[in-house]
């Protein structure tokens, strides 16, 4: 006679332990962005040139964003909705101000030539050319941002699309202030091809979540990453030529 089998019980995953991870992720985005601008500001003897008032205005409206983005988690998670969802739509007005400020501070930038802060590694006078390469990155992360925030505003109703999407429209704002961070330590800034894994690594964790706590990926976590790290990397082999150098001078003329 065979032995009854008797089956062994599947360890479950606690889905309330990731419950908070939106919000983990805000605060962790509010902490890199403290730790790649605070030190140019707390010891401005480092930085090659005061603060203008547009990086002034640029520096209080993308933090704000931030603040707002991890406002807006703790309410979806503490069930207030409908402040969330007020809060939200006030929060479009401050996106498309964040679009043109972006976009004014990427050419300010390139016609000044150098980073105010100094965490970049340019010098006044340098005649680095460059910089008009490197201000495809900027202008790039803008219109994503720009285009997921829309994107998440128009699938406000589908939460587990609009959270996705404003969680992406975050991270597209990661990456400059990893440039400031890797520019704060000589031994990372001679590798600064180390900003490639530190942005791989942030667009991996929503779909790392959804694998864990949701036991499948979301399309949205999974493509998004993709999108946005092909983006990134096609804009790194797109800014050194000829024909972008153009566009960039035309934009800073």
């Amino acid at each position: 006679m065979n032995a009854t089998q008797v089956p062994i019980p599947r360890r479950s995953i606690d889905r309330s332990a990731g419950r908070w991870f939106y919000a983990f992720m805000a605060a962790v985005s509010v902490v890199i962005s403290i730790l790649a601008f605070a030190p140019s500001i707390a010891f401005p003897t480092h930085r090659l040139d005061p603060m203008t008032p547009l990086a002034m205005i640029h520096g209080f409206v993308f933090f704000a964003w931030l603040m707002v983005f991890l406002t807006q988690t703790i309410l979806v998670e503490t069930r207030n909705i409908d402040i969330h969802r007020t809060l939200g739509t006030a929060s479009m007005v401050l996106g498309a101000g964040m679009i043109v400020v972006g976009y004014e501070t990427a050419v300010a930038l390139a016609r000044r030539g150098y980073d105010l802060s100094g965490d970049l590694g340019g010098k006044p006078g340098a005649g680095d050319l460059n910089v008009f390469g490197q201000m495809i990155f900027p202008l790039s992360d803008i219109f994503m941002f720009g285009v997921l925030i829309a994107a998440g505003y128009i699938y406000r109703r589908r939460a587990a699309a609009h959270k996705r999407l404003m969680l992406f429209a975050t991270l597209t704002l990661l990456p400059a202030p990893f440039a400031h961070i890797i520019g704060h330590f000589a031994v990372l800034r001679s590798h600064p091809l180390i900003i490639v894994p530190l942005i791989a690594i942030s667009l991996a964790l929503s779909a790392v979540y959804d694998r864990i706590f949701l036991g499948r990926i979301h399309p949205l976590s999974l493509w998004l990453a993709i999108s946005i790290f092909v983006i990134d990397n096609v804009c790194a082999a797109v800014a050194p030529g000829a024909v972008w150098q153009q566009i960039a001078g035309w934009l800073a003329s």
